[in-house]
């Protein structure tokens, strides 16, 4: 008969495992939803300021979205694997990459009368 401790042991061994998983994906998921605040942060400042005009911003909107959508869906239905976390991050790279490039385009628009939660796309 298995004795009370080992079933403890083994219980307590089972349970630790799982701990690092659990915080990993939970660091993960703060992580990119960090990331996309950030980058709706920046969209909303470039259009505010002027530095992005109203197609511009909301053609990053759209792709924002996408990527909440996608990081949504992964998460709910199955988590986010290594590799899945990885190629999120990738996009969002890029999408980094691509807000930096329209605020700094030389295409400014009028920035009278802007609001930060004037932008309706």
């Amino acid at each position: 008969m298995v004795s009370v401790r080992k079933l403890a042991l083994a219980a307590a061994v089972a349970l630790s495992a799982g701990g690092p998983l659990v915080t990993a994906t939970a660091f993960a998921k703060s992580e990119v939803n960090s990331r996309l605040e950030n980058q709706q942060e920046r969209i909303r400042e470039g259009y505010a300021n002027g530095r992005l005009t109203r197609d511009e911003a909301c053609r990053l909107e759209r792709q924002e979205k996408q990527l909440r959508h996608e990081d949504h869906h992964m998460a709910h239905h199955h988590g986010l694997s290594g590799q899945e976390r990885a190629e999120l991050n990738r996009q969002l790279n890029r999408e980094s990459g691509r807000i930096h490039a329209e605020r700094t385009n030389d295409r400014e628009a009028d920035p009278r009368g802007r609001h930060r939660a004037s932008l309706h796309c």
